[in-house]
């Protein structure tokens, strides 16, 4: 696997000792014996030949082998698996496409930013991207409250050449997480991943629809609000006729004086 390190700090002692850069992290799918486990995120440390399945290691550090349909490769920019007691996180970034194709000066901007980042947040910060990948990711390692800290802010280093994205993102209190809304770019429609699956139901797979709403429908900007389509009117049969019902109006109240009598 192709590492290349942004930042090696000398003396800085590190809670963990397991070698991370290389594996690629995945979201657990379609799992049937254990279901709670769907959605989670895991680390992909190879392949069993013998046995034909993925060695994916869960956050909690129990061990899996999984068969290739019940991992997905493309996750959400922003994704972050935390292992190790907290001490390691892994970021997803984005496709290694968009990295590659950096030119050599911004590359080169773009490790001296992470090196200073490394430096502020009291962490080692590698950019890891695993061969046959199609994402790449950011490889954060030190003690668990820098690594919380660092997770605040390394989306928007990367911001700075085009791939900016949130990490660690939480839900607090006992509100429900809001379903996340992207736009296709097909149409330049508005849709949640549910939609976008009813929409393109028997032209695609539901694994071809998921990449394609990872990699290619875009986030919409902070503060945009999908605009809600109006209500097409109900059709009913009245007296064996066809007619347009109309939407429900409030009902009006008359005007009365404070003792109740009408105001004429």
């Amino acid at each position: 696997a192709q590492v290349r390190l942004a930042q090696c700090r000398v003396g800085l002692v590190l809670p963990c000792s397991i070698p991370m850069a290389g594996y690629a992290v995945v979201k657990l799918r379609g799992l049937q014996s254990a279901t709670h486990l769907n959605d989670q995120l895991g680390l992909c440390k190879g392949f069993d030949e013998a046995k034909g399945r993925w060695l994916i290691e869960l956050q909690d550090g129990e061990e899996k082998a999984l068969k290739n349909d019940n991992i997905l490769t493309t996750l959400e920019p922003g994704s972050t698996l935390r292992l190790e007691r907290g001490c390691v996180a892994h970021v997803t970034v984005g496709r290694t496409a968009v990295l590659t194709q950096l030119e050599d000066e911004q590359r080169e901007s773009l490790d001296s930013d992470l090196s200073e980042f490394s430096e502020k947040f009291n962490v080692r910060a590698e950019i890891n991207t695993p061969d046959g990948w199609p994402q790449f990711s950011m490889l954060l390692r030190g003690q668990p409250d820098d690594v919380d800290r660092s997770l605040e802010e390394v989306g928007v280093v990367f911001g700075h050449y085009g791939m900016q994205f949130f990490a660690g993102k939480k839900v607090s209190g006992r509100s429900k997480p809001s379903i996340e809304q992207k736009r296709d770019p097909e149409d330049d429609k508005v849709e949640t991943l549910e939609s976008l699956k009813t929409k393109y139901k028997g032209q695609y797979s539901s694994l071809e629809i998921e990449q394609y709403w990872q990699s290619d429908c875009k986030p919409l900007a902070p503060g945009e609000v999908a605009e809600e389509e109006p209500e097409e009117p109900e059709l009913v049969e009245v007296e064996g006729m066809t007619v347009t019902s109309m939407g429900k109006r409030e009902r009006r109240r008359p005007k009365v004086d404070r003792y109740g009598r009408p105001i004429t």
